[in-house]
């Protein structure tokens, strides 16, 4: 709600308002972009470790075959 002249933004404010928006655009999508790049790599690490266990049940089963 404007109340009188000085609530008008000038040109300059809106632009500073416009690069802010901007900016904070940019910092919310780099803390979502980290956020994503930790739990992938959470998922990999317990991706390998599944993977090395099974591999050695794989190998035991292996040499009971043999």
């Amino acid at each position: 709600m404007i109340r009188g002249l000085r609530d008008i933004q000038t040109l300059g404010g809106l632009a500073h308002r416009a690069a802010t928006g901007t900016r904070r655009r940019a910092l919310n999508e780099l803390a979502h972009l980290e956020q994503a790049k930790e739990q992938l790599e959470r998922e990999f690490g317990v991706w390998t470790t599944n993977q090395k266990r099974v591999g050695s049940r794989l190998q035991l089963v292996r040499q009971r075959i043999a």
